[in-house]
């Protein structure tokens, strides 16, 4: 279970940026968010939640402190049919490792990481129409 973390000064903990841009004609539904270490800084994200065109998802996962790890997942749902899934893990002593798909084939992603050599990095999501 997730322990409770306050955010803080970011510079003290390792954290972890998820922003998905949506760039598609789709709206997009946040199915899932869930943190399996760290937790969600500040208000965690509200499943439920809609994403339309031209709008973003960002949340931060945090950790305790630099030495501690991070990992979980997003799922959206598409409104035009099928669904995207965004996952992290960031063991102490590892490098940050992403994975981002969808099953849909009216919508493409694209994703990266950004400062994944500091310990405040940055999952950046970026769908957009096939």
């Amino acid at each position: 279970m997730a322990s409770n973390i306050t955010a803080g000064n970011f510079s003290q903990n390792k954290n972890l940026a998820i922003a998905l841009g949506n760039n598609s004609a789709t709206t997009l539904t946040l199915v899932l968010a869930s943190v399996n270490q760290g937790a969600w800084a500040g208000t965690p994200p509200k499943n439920g939640s809609t994403y339309p065109p031209a709008n973003y998802f960002y949340a931060v996962n945090i950790a305790a402190n630099s030495y501690d790890a991070l990992s979980g997942s997003v799922k959206f749902e598409l409104a035009s049919g099928g669904f995207l899934i965004a996952q992290w893990t960031w063991e102490p002593g590892t490098p940050l490792r992403v994975d981002a798909y969808c099953d849909s084939d009216q919508v493409q992603i694209d994703y990266n990481t950004i400062n994944s050599q500091s310990n405040s990095a940055t999952f950046q999501i970026t769908v957009t129409n096939e």
